[in-house]
């Protein structure tokens, strides 16, 4: 008996299709499908399996349930899928493909158990928006369709998220769909994704989060709302709102633990973050944007506060160079010291180029623009290191000090109130950092005019030059002149120049006072040798030079008196500081050949004096037109306090006693401090100058 050709080629095919029956039953298909399983599942760090009832049909395989143990980066893994059923076409089930799975419920619980792996260096890789598209990520999955009715998932580690428990369900066919709610810690949490074709989307809320940054960020709280589009190789990224607040630590600088303690801060100060706006991020596979047009960062505590209101921020980053990048943010400034707040100030900042070498440019403007500072250079943000340039500049000294005048007198740093008519500011800078920090710094005060409390002075200026950060040295003599100064007498054309010459501290500087020389009463007081003064130190000590002094200016002090005298004086004021108490040791002022003459006219107290002393008569009697040839007197002050006032008089009265030549002493002791008792200034003066000394 012939076949034809077409049986024997059928009668080929169901001896292979025997054959093949016959290899697959010869090797239990529930071998075949554990070496499978088990290829897959270690991929994901699965050590062991329990698979409870395998069912398996034609092109079904179901079980009971499946146990899953593993450990993968530092973390424990279990889970357990209930009633999963993986149905497959036998012609690709060796290959992996499948055609869809189904799973009644899944839980996953993944808890810290240690430190991660060092993961291996990778060469950079840009990223391609062309392999987000949802339709290829999930062309690549190795199953048609999945369905699992009811996901349950928990993580338990160390912060920032300690406590994290979502469920919800996931489904894909020809669309991806994933809800997810839970709580994060004691927050409520959800999660919602759809992905299909081209186009996909996220969103998302977080309310009442603990978040935690260790070392920088701690006992955070916040809630927030976000959501992310991806479609036709663009993605979008919006964050709704954000609401949250922390502690900043400070366990380092920028701010020394002295500045903290001035600030009344701890090592833990309150932050808050509010967007009140949303933020846009946008990516289109060649450049990332950045938006947010209304949010405010606040950092301290009831006492002093710092707080950026109304920030505004726009920021590019290329997306085949992500070092490269491009940011624009303006703010307002609104701080509190110490439980004072003061004027509000615009800030505005511009950073671009790669991080190794970035251009950035920072201004600020008080109100009124009555001050302008600008900071501007090469700045590398990865090492913190450049080249920069700090300028800050008034043309108008009234506003400046009508907005911070009230505030730092509260502060203390002002004891009466400031009040400048005109005057000009200039201060420029260059610091560079390279190992460490440097600056160099020029400033110019010029016609600076106003008053200080009861004072008016005009003609005010000053320049200097230094350099260093925490401790300064002056490049050049720092210069100060003085046209004008009223301070119950008149004190003029005042010039002084003094230096740091060793690197000091700003707070308790030690100066070497080079010279200093002003016009009163008439003359002329001065420093006739350099000196140095140690603010920080407990005693410190210069001497004083009178010349060519004026008696009648002096006499004229006395208010409310009628005495007249002339001549001039001459003498020394050796001045010590000891323990915040003025002392004055051999201080003495004595007349000029060739004398003058004082004329006194007793009033009604000193008639009811005379009456009582006979020696005072007679002093009262010549003083009426005393012709002197000499006056001496001696100043001492001591470290209580107390004053002794030693005057002599060598002299006569033409019309007293044939003029006779006469000689007598005056001895005073008060308790007052002698140099501003000879100044005779105002009793506030006296009371500011005394606080400052003790």
């Amino acid at each position: 008996m012939h076949l034809t050709q077409a049986c024997r080629k059928r009668l080929v095919i169901l001896l292979l299709l025997v054959t093949a029956v016959g290899w697959y039953l010869y090797h239990p298909i529930g071998n075949i499908l554990e070496d499978q399983l088990q290829k897959g599942l270690q991929r994901f760090g699965v050590e062991a399996y329990q698979l409870d009832r395998l069912h398996f049909g034609i092109d079904t395989v179901s079980a009971d349930r499946l146990l899953l143990r593993g450990h993968l980066w530092g973390h424990n893994l279990k889970a357990s899928l209930l009633s999963p059923v993986i149905t497959f076409d036998w012609r690709t089930f060796l290959t992996g493909k499948l055609r869809s799975v189904r799973v009644a419920q899944f839980t996953v619980s993944i808890t810290e158990a240690g430190v991660a792996p060092k993961k291996t260096a990778t060469t950079h890789t840009d990223l391609s928006v062309d392999e987000l598209v949802p339709a290829k990520l999930m062309g690549r999955l190795p199953v048609r369709s999945l369905q699992i009715d009811a996901l349950q998932a928990d993580y338990r580690g160390e912060p920032p998220f300690s406590d994290l428990h979502l469920s919800g369900a996931l489904s894909y066919q020809q669309t991806l769909s994933l809800s997810l709610s839970g709580m994060l810690d004691d927050s409520p949490i959800s999660l919602q994704l759809h992905a299909a074709g081209n186009a996909a989307s996220l969103a998302g809320s977080l309310g009442g989060a603990g978040l935690s940054i260790p070392d920088i960020i701690e006992e955070g709280k916040g809630s927030g709302r976000a959501s992310l589009n991806f479609a036709n190789g663009q993605l979008k990224v919006q964050l709704d709102t954000l609401l949250a607040s922390g502690k900043f630590t400070f366990d380092t600088p920028p701010l020394d633990l002295g500045t903290r303690r001035w600030l009344q801060w701890g090592n833990r100060v309150p932050v808050k973050v509010n967007l009140a706006d949303p933020l846009h991020i946008t990516f289109d596979g060649d450049q990332w944007t950045g938006t947010v047009q209304n949010a405010s960062i606040a950092l301290g505590n009831d006492q002093s506060e710092i707080a950026l209101q109304a920030l505004q921020l726009h920021t590019t980053m290329a997306g085949t160079q992500p070092d490269k990048t491009r940011v624009e943010i303006s703010t307002k400034v609104a701080s509190t010291l110490r439980g004072h707040p003061l004027p509000p100030v615009k800030l505005f900042v511009e950073q671009e180029g790669p991080y190794e070498n970035s251009t950035v440019h920072l201004s600020l403007l008080t109100p009124s623009d009555s001050l302008e500072v600008a900071l501007s250079g090469q700045l590398n943000l990865q090492k913190m290191h450049g080249d920069l340039q700090l300028s800050a500049q008034s043309s108008d000294l009234r506003a400046l000090t009508e907005s911070i005048g009230q505030p730092l007198r509260k502060l203390g740093i002002l004891g009466a109130p400031l009040l400048i008519d005109a005057g000009t500011f200039e201060i420029h800078s260059l610091l560079t950092g390279i190992d460490h920090w440097t600056q160099s710094s020029r400033v110019e005060i010029a016609g600076v005019s106003g008053q200080y409390g009861d004072y008016r002075f005009s003609g005010f200026s000053l320049v200097g030059a230094w350099q260093g950060l925490e401790n300064l040295r002056t490049t050049e003599p720092v210069i100060i002149n003085l046209e004008h100064l009223d301070i119950g007498t008149d004190v003029s054309e005042v010039s002084s120049s003094f230096t740091l010459p060793q690197p000091t501290s700003l707070t308790t500087p030690n100066i070497a006072i080079g010279s200093f020389s002003a016009m009163l009463f008439g003359g002329r007081v001065f420093l006739p040798e350099t000196a140095t003064w140690d603010f920080g130190a407990n005693h410190n000590a210069l001497t004083l030079r009178a010349q060519d002094w004026q008696l009648a200016r002096i006499v004229a002090l006395q208010h409310g008196t009628d005495i007249q005298a002339d001549g001039r004086l001459e003498g020394a004021l050796p001045i010590k500081i000891t323990d915040g108490r003025v002392i004055i040791h051999n201080g003495y002022l004595r007349a000029l050949p060739p004398g003058g003459t004082i004329r006194y006219m007793p009033n009604e107290s000193s008639h009811n004096l005379r009456d009582s002393s006979s020696e005072l008569d007679l002093a009262l009697n010549l003083l009426r037109d005393f012709h002197y040839e000499i006056l001496n007197s001696t100043v001492e002050l001591d470290k209580s306090g107390k004053l002794l006032l030693s005057l002599s008089l060598a002299g006569n009265n033409p019309n007293q006693h044939g003029g006779q030549s006469v000689n007598f002493n005056i001895n005073v002791e008060q308790n007052i401090d002698p140099l501003l008792q000879s100044l005779l200034l105002s009793g506030k003066l006296i009371d500011n100058i005394e606080n400052r000394l003790q």
